[in-house]
């Protein structure tokens, strides 16, 4: 159904960032789900975005600029919590399924 209402439509939105301390992708894409939300426009879902990294061997949820800095690894976790599907994942670092899973797992029980 919201195909139908939206096909034809295009939404430009434009983020701008006024202080950072981390997690900035993250950050914009609540604040954008919640706009277009809050604005009326028919949407399937929210969107919930938060940042897990590894920082000194220590699993970590929404990591301050300090913190993604001296991480290992950051990745950034979108999901849609109604159906349980991932929106968004992105890792700036390569790692093993066995340092991945509890990640991603942290950031969906976070989100």
């Amino acid at each position: 159904h919201t195909q139908q209402l939206m096909a034809p439509t295009r939404v430009d939105v434009a983020v701008r960032v006024l202080q950072a301390d981390g997690g900035v992708l993250c950050a914009a894409i609540n604040a954008v789900s919640l706009a277009l939300a809050n604005a009326g426009v028919p949407v399937r879902e929210l969107v919930c975005a938060c940042t897990v990294g590894d920082v000194d061997a220590h699993r970590v949820v929404d990591l301050s600029h300090v913190e993604e800095s001296a991480a290992r690894l950051v990745m950034p976790v979108a999901l849609l919590p109604a159906s349980g599907r991932i929106a968004l994942l992105t890792a700036d670092a390569k790692l093993p399924w066995t340092d991945f899973e509890p990640l991603l797992r942290l950031g969906a029980a976070a989100c």
